[in-house]
């Protein structure tokens, strides 16, 4: 979990979100213990004391979504739409994460059903010892202490798989434009709690409101945080609320489209605030530059 940066400081690598690669990777782990990674477990064999796993992630990722993990792992698959490859890597011993994972193939038909076809060759998940997830390419990792809630587990999963859309396939070419996945993944995570009942739209819209005006004063707004604010959640709440309103101003058949056309047309893109606008300009035949820079950048809530 090395966002915005930190890869560069355990192998060597352009850190820079708009630099993508593909990865093959061989990690050499204590018998007992299996080397995790990112995309197609392509080897495995055990000799000499050690356990070898060699992978292949096979679409263009950042450096910021690669990920490893070492230990004591049970491998369990599972199949999502279309047949989409499903792997879930939990700690040998404590399967309470498992019951929330098989929830993945159901996650994934509806965001398929608002986003597009799933933009890569497999999915799954890695639980590791943390209080925190991360979006990491075609394996999300997934912190063990979020279940001590089963519903924030779910829904931050829910999260993260979002993100294979906005901010993996299409990621931003340089961090000011964070929101450009967060924003949008937290958008769709609420829409998918209001999809399970969990909420309404108006009380999304009743609670990101109350929010905005202090997350500006202690965040910096959404597309210009404070610079020790990054990750904030003036990032992934005040861009919602941004979103949320957009839908209002266009509609919400028109917003919709938008909203799945954007990471289906620029597959393995990485891309900034003026792609965006221009997009969002052509696509409508309006101007929307003002509005959305003055919500990414007004310190008060634009009305």
């Amino acid at each position: 979990m090395q966002e915005p940066f930190g890869a560069f400081t355990w192998y060597p690598v352009n850190d820079q979100p708009a630099d993508k690669a593909l990865y093959d990777a061989r990690i050499s782990a204590p018998r007992g213990m299996v080397g995790i990674f990112n995309g197609r477990l392509v080897g495995r064999r055990t000799s000499g004391g050690r356990t070898v796993t060699r992978w292949h992630l096979a679409s263009p990722a950042s450096a910021y979504l690669v990920t490893v993990a070492i230990g004591d792992y049970v491998r369990y698959r599972d199949h999502g739409p279309h047949g989409l490859p499903l792997t879930y890597w939990l700690p040998r011993g404590d399967q309470r994460a498992l019951p929330e994972l098989r929830r993945t193939p159901a996650m994934i038909r509806w965001l398929e059903s608002r986003l597009g076809p799933y933009p890569f060759d497999r999915l799954g998940a890695v639980v590791v010892p943390s209080s925190s997830a991360m979006e990491t390419q075609t394996l999300v990792t997934m912190g063990t202490r979020l279940m001590s809630d089963r519903t924030l587990f779910r829904s931050d999963l829910l999260h993260e798989y979002a993100h294979q859309w906005y901010g993996d396939t299409v990621t931003p070419t340089t961090w000011p434009d964070l929101w450009l996945n967060e924003s949008f993944a937290m958008y769709t995570q609420l829409r998918w709690e209001v999809s399970r009942g969990w909420s309404t739209p108006a009380d999304i819209h009743d609670y990101l409101v109350s929010r905005d005006a202090q997350l500006r004063r202690h965040d910096g707004p959404p597309g210009a945080y404070h610079r020790l604010q990054f990750g904030g959640t003036c990032v992934y709440l005040c861009g919602a609320l941004m979103l949320d309103t957009l839908r209002n101003q266009l509609g919400a058949a028109a917003f919709d489209q938008l909203w799945r056309d954007w990471p289906q047309e620029h597959r393995f893109a990485s891309l900034g605030r003026d792609d965006y606008i221009a997009w969002l300009n052509a696509r409508t035949g309006q101007d929307w530059g003002p509005f959305l820079t003055t919500w990414l950048t007004s310190p008060t809530t634009p009305t």
